[in-house]
């Protein structure tokens, strides 16, 4: 059974794939048929990162 491109993207960007590979943008180029490895492309921030983690799964940081 295929996964859904857009539950495969949220997967990306959440982070379950880091321990295969741990930059989510070349996973993400390479979800649209762009080859990574022809471009040096830099991951997301730590930043970005967290944003997209925080707007896929819906927490948000608690005030300390």
């Amino acid at each position: 059974m295929p996964i859904r491109r857009n539950i495969l993207e949220r997967m990306i960007l959440c982070g379950c794939f880091d321990s295969l590979t741990p930059n989510r943008k070349a996973l993400m180029f390479e979800l649209d048929g762009v080859s990574s490895h022809s471009t040096q492309l830099s991951d997301y921030t730590d930043f970005e990162k967290f944003s997209h983690e925080a707007r896929i799964l819906g927490t948000t940081p608690a005030a300390t």
